[in-house]
């Protein structure tokens, strides 16, 4: 169909193709008023199997436009992703991927894959035969298994035969395979947690850190956290907490821990009680060991845990106040002086109420080596 698209009369012919397959059924040269339209049928027929390839040569004044016309043989024409990609893999894993091809072509495929390299993949069939498109047999599954304990990267390409050629579509085929490890890692993304220093922390109370686990693998995997005992001595409460103590890692996950460093008031259950009472601190120390099972391997991953209990150094200048012949609703005041004299660490404190005294500051805080006076007063009122 040609259209007058101009805004005057204007005489169109068509000049038909040369190959004897292809018949042009046209009008001869007319004259075509602005926007209308002249139309020709084009037919094809051949005795012989092939492809032709021929134009039209639409013709208007100076204007010559070529229409090409093509005529294929009906053939088998295999549709399928030819990438097939595996990702990163573990060690000796065995993982399959799936191919799904589809013959569009109006003839059926005899088909045949070509590996000729020695990787590690394999494919399921190697060949075969599909019906031609829109019959129940133009779809097939081809299954691609890959297994290896070589770490690195690997790659295959098979070529595919149809009906004795070989087609431009290929089946590439790759895979990386890399080592299934837990990491242990600061929880700030800074690298990987080799120590983690809790510093000074006065017994009974406590100090959290955080960091990281981090499933550095294809596999998914479950962990479980162990915390041994310093140095083999049992503590009526732990020193050291972590949690979560257990979970599961899906692959290149990574799951906060929570460190709690909290030296007990009472250190030690049995023996070395008299000693330890006189000691102004400890030093604690533990190596805390993630445990992953998962995959095709076990691994573990660990941090080291340090810090120091302190045993707070509070003195009073005088331990005993008399208050002598104080007559009823009267007040007498009598000082002394409070001191921390620890090396480190600042102390806060408080005073509990006792009827008829009142004490001026009943709560502060001291700073290492600092001093603070107390007034204590005594009112009775009966």
């Amino acid at each position: 169909t040609v259209v007058n698209r101009t805004d005057r009369v204007r005489r169109i012919r068509c000049k038909p193709p040369g190959t004897r397959e292809f018949t042009l059924h046209q009008i001869p040269s007319v004259a075509v008023a602005p926007g209308l339209e002249i139309s020709a049928d084009l037919e094809f027929f051949t005795e012989v199997e092939g492809d032709f390839l021929d134009e039209i040569i639409v013709m208007c004044e100076d204007d010559r436009i070529a229409v090409p016309i093509v005529a294929r043989a009906p053939r088998a024409e295999l549709v399928f992703d030819g990438y097939c990609v595996f990702g990163p893999i573990a060690p000796g894993a065995q993982t399959i991927r799936y191919i799904d091809v589809v013959n569009k072509g109006h003839r059926p495929a005899e088909f045949e894959i070509l590996k000729r390299d020695p990787a590690p993949f394999k494919i399921e069939p190697m060949q075969g035969r599909l019906g031609p498109a829109d019959s129940d047999e133009c779809f097939l599954r081809i299954k691609v298994t890959f297994e290896t304990p070589e770490l690195g990267v690997q790659r295959s390409i098979a070529e595919v035969k149809v009906n004795g050629k070989v087609i431009g579509t290929v089946i590439d085929m790759s895979a990386n395979v890399v080592r299934q490890q837990l990491e242990i890692v600061s929880a700030e993304g800074s690298g990987r947690a080799e120590v983690m220093q809790f510093g000074t922390v006065f017994v009974g109370e406590t100090r959290t850190q955080q960091c990281m686990v981090v499933n550095d693998g294809p596999e998914p995997t479950q962990f479980h956290i162990q915390v041994p005992k310093q140095d083999g001595i049992e503590y009526d409460e732990p020193v050291w907490t972590v949690t979560p103590p257990q979970g599961i890692l899906a692959p290149l996950e990574q799951r906060l821990l929570t460190c709690v460093f909290h030296p007990p008031l009472i250190a030690v259950s049995r023996g070395f009680q008299a000693q330890s009472a006189h000691r102004s601190t400890e030093d604690h120390e533990v190596v805390v060991v993630c445990m992953g099972v998962g995959g095709v391997e076990d691994m573990s991953a660990q941090v080291k845990l340090t810090g120091r209990a302190a045993y707070p150094k509070v003195s009073l200048a005088h331990h005993s106040l008399e208050f002598i012949k104080t007559a009823t609703n009267e007040s007498i005041e009598l000082s002394t002086t409070i001191k921390n004299s620890h090396e480190d660490l600042p102390v806060t404190f408080r005073i509990e109420r006792v009827p008829h005294f009142k004490i001026r500051p009943a709560t502060g805080r001291l700073l290492p080596h600092q001093s603070m006076e107390l007034v204590v007063s005594f009112a009775p009122n009966q």
